[in-house]
């Protein structure tokens, strides 16, 4: 059924249409085949009363509901004279069915259909055809009242258990027109905000999503102790050097698409890619006391995950890590295109870890490394110059070897 909609949407929209315009032509669509199948629908009961009039304006109104439905489908470029004009008609006809059946007091309530006139024009159309069609409305109301004795006196003879049926009939047909394409634009609506929902949670964590969707001023706040985590690729200007544009973009999905699943299964905050290099952070935007425990087994994992691939050329995937754990100030930057970033001291030294750690190797500092106390074993290098810092005394992390490989996993599909 989904699909059906789809396609149908697909044959009406043109290429400036909106997603909004998109689905109210698809509502007009369903609203029209509706209106034309209750017309249709309500003509034996009037010839039952004996209301010939009314069953030739019923009939009539079928047929004529056949004629924009069909017309919309072929020129969808003339909805909008297309859907004002019917409801226009849709407006004006309910008063002449009702002048024939009796008038106001006829008990039928026909002209209670006259709503859906100016109601179908501000859904699908806007506030100013939606007005055009309620003054009309007013309009057909004043001179109804007027001719309401005449249609009274000429008020014909229809059977109690008719009237009844018929005046039931025309509220719960009238409900059912209105529902059918607010329904579909209700539903359609929710689907959108979740798509919307799910790009927007792609770039930003779900709890400053949330607070952006509140308040778009600035979002920045101070966390007073994260961890944070670089990763890139050894050599990666090499590895692609001469490759098919989407061999390299191919094997950068693939790796960073199960880092992403890392990061999840450990609750981290995947910040951003660039070029080659992958970042991540633990503890924010929701803090908690185990982030460097949990970004230390998020860096040997990855370890393991880029031993399992091989470059478009056979040669290894290696990485290099580096992780510190400090205080950061994070928040949302940009207008258009923002993103959720990190600043500081903290930031910077774990991306110098990474810069001077060795190939397959994750690079701490000491405040991660006291952090952690005996839960790995590390290896002290000798002092390391870390620009802007001077010399630093560093720790290697002593991961145990990855199994190889097999042979089906060397190939990486692009």
């Amino acid at each position: 059924m989904l699909t059906f909609f789809e396609n149908l949407e697909n044959r009406l929209a043109l290429p400036g249409d909106s997603e909004t315009r998109r689905k109210q032509k698809v509502a007009a669509l369903l609203a029209g085949v509706a209106g034309m199948l209750i017309a249709f629908v309500t003509v034996p009961f009037y010839a039952a009363a004996g209301v010939t009039a009314v069953v030739w304006l019923q009939f009539g109104l079928g047929i004529f509901m056949i004629l924009p439905v069909l017309w919309l489908l072929k020129r969808p470029q003339e909805y909008a004279f297309l859907l004002f004009f019917t409801a226009m008609i849709v407006t004006a006809h309910p008063w002449v069915v009702s002048f024939y059946s009796g008038g106001l007091q006829s008990g039928t309530f026909h002209s209670f259909w006259t709503i859906f006139g100016p109601f179908s024009a501000i859904l699908l159309l806007g506030l100013g055809p939606g007005a055009v069609a309620a003054g009309l409305l007013f309009i057909c109301l004043i001179v109804a009242t007027l001719l309401d004795p005449l249609a009274a006196a000429r008020s014909p003879e229809i059977a109690q258990s008719i009237r009844h049926f018929l005046g039931i009939f025309n509220m719960v047909g009238l409900s059912a027109m209105i529902l059918i394409p607010v329904g579909y634009l209700f539903y359609q609506q929710e689907e959108a905000r979740k798509r919307a929902d799910g790009l927007l949670l792609n770039i930003l964590p779900a709890p400053i999503a949330a607070q952006l969707k509140l308040n778009s001023d600035l979002i920045a706040e101070r966390y007073p102790d994260v961890t944070v985590l670089f990763a890139d690729i050894v050599d990666f200007t090499h590895l692609s050097a001469g490759a098919d544009p989407a061999e390299v973009v191919g094997l950068l999905n693939h790796i960073f698409s199960e880092f992403d699943d890392l990061a999840d299964a450990h609750g981290l905050e995947k910040i951003k890619t660039i070029g080659d290099a992958y970042m991540v952070a633990g503890g924010l935007p929701l803090p908690r006391e185990d982030h460097c425990e949990a970004v230390v087994a998020f860096g040997v994992e990855i370890l393991t995950v880029a031993d399992r691939f091989r470059a478009w050329n056979g040669d290894s995937v290696c990485l290099r890590v580096g992780i510190h754990s400090g205080p950061v100030v994070a928040g949302v930057i940009g207008h258009r295109k923002f993103s959720y970033d990190m600043w500081g001291d903290t930031v910077n030294t774990a991306s110098r870890m990474e810069a001077s750690g060795l190939e397959s190797t994750i690079q701490v500092t000491a405040e991660v490394k006291d952090k952690l106390g005996s839960l790995y074993e590390f290896q002290e290098r000798p002092p390391v110059f870390i620009k802007g810092k001077g010399l630093m005394t560093t720790y290697l992390l002593v991961v145990p070897p990855s199994p190889a490989p097999s042979d089906a996993e060397h190939a990486i599909p692009v």
